[in-house]
């Protein structure tokens, strides 16, 4: 397979899933620039093992799983862990996960503490940090998540049941049980359209440079 046809080939698997790496990684960041780098250096980094990758294996959480990998390494070499989680989807778009609508602690977390509950997620050990936000936040399924964090399923739900018992415990609120949230079906928000679009046209130009 020819280089132009091999990029054409990646570029027409991968585009779908753009704009949920470039979310992951401002969640993961917290800040714009350094969430551009990450996905450029996870598409780069899929570009050139794309022939490895097995067809009709799962592309999102393959891809997912090199830009956390990505992302710790980054962490390490400036020794310090991840941002604080932008609470966008974690509270503002889908708060259910943490609490009912009707609930008092929905009201409460909605007017009142987006703050607190972004610092008692930044407390969170990694891994539970990351299964909440994978299943949580970004709507994945248990299966999908723990392929991407390369765990057990079982390992997966322990860190999701141990995780939301430690955000409970930091928030100091009982809430009540939750199932295994429905998959999201679409991408992220409207404003975040035109980054992801130039993102992309910016990843083109470096594969052919």
């Amino acid at each position: 397979m020819g280089r132009r046809s091999r990029e054409q080939q990646f570029e027409a698997a991968t585009r779908e899933h753009l704009a949920f790496l470039y979310r992951l990684a401002f969640r993961l960041t917290g800040a714009r620039a350094d969430a551009e780098d990450l996905v450029q250096e996870t598409y780069l980094e899929a570009f050139r093992g794309f022939d490895g990758f097995q067809e009709g294996g799962n592309l999102r959480a393959w891809l997912a799983r090199i830009l956390i990998h990505n992302a710790r390494d980054a962490w390490r070499r400036v020794e310090r862990g991840p941002a604080l989680l932008p609470l966008d989807g974690l509270a503002d778009e889908d708060p259910s996960w943490l609490s009912q609508p009707g609930h008092p602690e929905h009201d409460l977390l909605q007017k009142e503490r987006v703050e607190e509950v972004q610092q008692a997620l930044a407390t969170l050990p990694d891994e539970f940090r990351l299964a909440l936000l994978l299943v949580h936040a970004e709507g994945l399924s248990y299966r999908e998540a723990a392929s991407v964090l390369g765990c057990p399923l079982g390992t997966l739900m322990s860190r999701i049941h141990r995780g939301r018992q430690l955000l409970r415990r930091r928030l100091g609120v009982a809430l009540p049980g939750q199932r295994e949230p429905e998959r999201r079906a679409g991408p992220g928000g409207a404003s975040d359209q035109g980054v992801v679009i130039d993102l992309a046209a910016r990843m083109r130009r470096r594969q052919k440079g």
